[in-house]
């Protein structure tokens, strides 16, 4: 029997957005000789709502890859989407979130380049495209597709990495089972970075770790997202988690020269992109916008990389549903 791959959704007050998703998993298409594939979607609502989309849109006649998972928290989901996984007997786990569509040769080509990089996890891009919540996936013919697996093996782009993050990412399950065993950080449920956390301890275990650009999915292009004060706030919450991550798993001295040179790193970074929105002002008023939000983005991080040296840490996740 060829190997199993679990892809997990976790979904919380987000309905159309997940079936849209769960259509484009519906849609992947597989050679059976080589790789399975069975969707977990844990529903992180108080009350279960994800059943009847799930049926729609899943074959699992035992009803096995849907869990309930009522306490909110993203880590807390992402933790029983693993146990889930793991009962099912899956070889690979993959995480897509619920605002995302894949191409149909996605997780082939996915779990394609793990294999092809001798990878212990490698996370795929995230493109943002204006996603119509119709019943059907017309309007993204025009959307190119995933890398072929033929392509994987002569024409990869990628890259070494500490840490990944699980908006497109699949992993050997040796990583999660004993004596490993890793699980997210449920203590992180309302600062976020659980994922990346997750994955620089599997670095530090001496997994291999690889980002590759060519198999991409598509995030659904939130109106509210566009603000620069979103994105702010959302730099910020990656800078404190960096912070919260370092610490937690590097020595003392290493995690703050590490913190240091990131918060300095991106400064420099900032204040260059705001000089040169100045200079393009007059110019080009969209670049110089541009290179704004950049260079306010990257000031917001590395303020996030400091701030919790004087008690304050990033709370994204407190208040929003969904958490």
């Amino acid at each position: 029997m060829s190997p199993l791959v679990a892809v997990c959704v976790c979904t919380r007050a987000r309905p159309k957005m997940l079936r849209r998703c769960l259509m484009s998993l519906r849609r992947q298409t597989l050679d059976p000789t080589r790789l399975r594939m069975k969707a977990i979607v844990v529903d992180n609502n108080d009350e279960p709502e994800a059943r009847p989309i799930y049926e729609e849109m899943c074959d699992d006649p035992d009803g096995t890859g849907l869990v309930h998972c009522p306490e909110p928290g993203i880590p807390r989901a992402r933790n029983a989407a693993i146990d889930a996984a793991l009962r099912a007997g899956a070889d690979y786990i993959a995480f897509l979130d619920d605002d995302e569509v894949a191409p149909e040769n996605w997780i082939a080509s996915l779990v394609e380049a793990l294999r092809a990089l001798g990878a212990d996890a490698v996370q795929g891009g995230v493109r943002h495209h204006r996603i119509d919540l119709a019943d059907d996936l017309s309007d993204l013919v025009d959307i190119e597709p995933c890398l072929t697996r033929a392509d994987v093996a002569a024409t990869l782009d990628w890259e070494a990495c500490e840490s990944l993050a699980t908006c497109n990412v699949v992993l050997k399950a040796h990583l999660v089972r004993p004596p490993l065993a890793l699980r997210f950080d449920e203590s992180m449920r309302y600062t976020g970075g659980s994922d990346r956390e997750l994955f620089m301890r599997a670095h530090k275990a001496g997994a291999r770790l690889v980002r590759v650009y060519g198999i991409d999915v598509l995030e659904d292009l939130h109106e509210e997202r566009q603000a620069l004060s979103y994105q702010a706030a959302r730099a910020f919450a990656a800078g404190s988690n960096y912070f919260a991550r370092m610490t937690k798993n590097e020595p003392a001295p290493v995690a703050a020269m590490r913190i240091t040179m990131r918060a300095v790193d991106r400064s420099v970074t900032g204040l260059v992109k705001l000089a040169i929105a100045a200079a393009l002002l007059l110019l080009h008023r969209r670049s110089a916008l541009r290179q704004w939000r950049k260079g306010c983005a990257q000031l917001c991080f590395a303020a996030g990389c400091v701030s919790p040296v004087a008690g304050v840490r990033a709370n994204p996740y407190r208040n929003i549903q969904g958490a």
